[in-house]
């Protein structure tokens, strides 16, 4: 059920690296402790389990990688993530959301620190390159900190402050909108009131100008009225 729960933190297949990171000390109460103190034979035999019971799946490496070395979870070494069907991930969150609310939230900071500190450049060049601080932004928020993701992250590495480099240099549009969605309560027109009013404003405005660009003209309405007020 713990491994289960770490899946239900992702809306992807899960790293088993970041899996590996969130096993680290200290422990997470009520979701890693009994994780951490299984023995290698232990961890495969419930992994394999619960393949057999089809609620979860594994996703080798690419030919010729060699194994990670995962200090807490050296038993899915040789994998490069595992998944489980989104409704089950998505069940199995909600679970862990609403009865462990503390793990959740700790959990989902613990993934955004982890997923901020992977790029190589603390300024990425590429789209590849950003998709950790596009994920690091989802955790973050999830775990209540809208504020402080949007400074570090979005208007520091992503944006690049005034050079609004995701827009104007990659054109990336579609994946920038994502990112700033993860800044709202109710897309478009609520923004996380754990932000200032002046950054929710911000975020207001830059959404609707992305939605113009990707020809959602309608849908930009809604915002811009909303950074207006």
């Amino acid at each position: 059920v713990a491994l289960l729960h770490l899946l239900g933190l992702f809306d992807r297949p899960a790293s088993v690296a970041a899996l590996d990171a969130l096993l680290a000390e200290p422990d997470i109460k009520g979701l890693t402790e009994g994780l951490r103190g299984l023995d290698e034979t232990r961890m495969r035999r419930a992994f394999n389990h619960l393949k057999k019971l089809g609620l979860l799946s594994e996703n080798p490496p690419p030919p010729g990688e060699l194994p990670k070395n995962l200090p807490h979870l050296p038993a899915l070494r040789h994998l490069e993530s595992i998944d489980a069907h989104p409704l089950v991930r998505e069940h199995f969150g909600e679970r862990l959301e609403t009865g462990q609310p503390e793990a959740w939230r700790e959990a989902n900071l613990r993934l955004y620190d982890w997923y901020r500190k992977l790029p190589e450049k603390h300024l990425p060049d590429t789209l590849e390159e950003m998709e950790p601080l596009f994920l690091a932004m989802a955790h973050g928020c999830r775990g209540g900190e809208q504020q402080k993701v949007f400074y570090e992250v979005y208007w520091e590495r992503i944006r690049r402050k005034k050079d609004a480099y995701s827009v104007k240099k990659l054109g990336a549009f579609g994946s920038d909108l994502t990112a700033l969605a993860h800044l709202f309560e109710q897309v478009w027109s609520q923004p996380s009131r754990n932000m200032t009013e002046a950054d929710q404003a911000v975020v207001l405005g830059w959404a609707s100008f992305r939605l113009r660009g990707l020809g959602r003209l309608f849908e930009s309405i809604e915002p811009n009225k909303a950074g207006l007020e």
